[in-house]
């Protein structure tokens, strides 16, 4: 069955924004026309991938899923559930019932620590422990978030690359040799970056520390993802680390 969205602006992610139509084929891309669209048009994007996120609505995932159903009015298709609260020991039965109750278009979840230096928002802080990964690795994990001065965070993040899954760094007031490390181990990603990204303690007067921040801006292999609300950063810092990463 084929059928078509004409007259609309189209995103090519990372190139451009076009106008034209998109013929479809069974449910599949078949075609796009580009041709000029005369007057205000409707945006058409693929589908939004949400790689960290607590919860919707009324809804924290890290108890259900019952707000999933909402999810495309906001353009979102796939989702990472984000958890931060349920990684030890104790918890592990009811995050396997988490896991037995993912829907589709939750292929797995990014777990936020255990293996942070700082809380933050009341996240877990635990060194480094094989043992404990490996319980947790029992589950979809897709992406953890671990910080790069946590002790024995080497290992960890060589043992989760092993296995497929994605290492983000947060929660971090590493040095950047220790960031650079974290890097060499198998790292690609940090998240809400700037956001629990104090700047490591002043050892000389006069010089400005640096830190985790410079050392993911200064690497091309490491992505970012910021909380751009305007509020958490500053315009500034995310037009900066775009320039970094551009």
């Amino acid at each position: 069955m084929t059928s078509q969205i004409p007259n609309v602006r189209i995103v090519f992610p990372g190139e451009k924004i076009a106008t034209g139509t998109l013929r479809l084929d069974a449910g599949q891309i078949a075609d796009i026309d580009l041709h000029p669209v005369a007057g205000p048009t409707p945006l058409l994007t693929p589908g939004l991938i949400d790689l960290h996120t607590h919860g919707i609505g009324q809804t924290l995932y890290e108890w259900n899923f019952a707000g999933v159903k909402v999810l495309p009015r906001f353009g979102t298709t796939c989702v990472l559930p984000t958890l931060y609260r349920v990684m030890n020991r104790e918890s592990l039965k009811h995050l396997a019932q988490l896991n037995e109750a993912l829907p589709a278009n939750m292929p797995g979840f990014h777990l936020e620590g255990p293996f942070l230096a700082l809380p933050g928002a009341g996240a877990a802080t635990v060194p480094g422990d094989l043992a404990l990964l490996d319980e947790l690795l029992n589950f979809k994990v897709r992406a953890m978030s671990v910080s790069p001065d946590t002790p024995n965070i080497l290992p960890v993040i060589r043992r989760l690359r092993e296995r497929g899954v994605t290492v983000f760094l947060t929660h971090t007031r590493a040095s950047a040799e220790q960031t650079e490390a974290a890097i060499a181990a198998g790292a690609t990603h940090a998240t809400h970056f700037y956001d629990v990204f104090p700047v490591p303690a002043e050892t000389e007067p006069g010089v400005r520390p640096v830190g985790a921040v410079e050392a993911v801006l200064a690497d091309k292999r490491v992505s970012v993802d910021f909380i751009a609300d305007g509020v958490h950063v500053h315009p500034l810092a995310i037009k900066c680390a775009l320039a970094a990463k551009t």
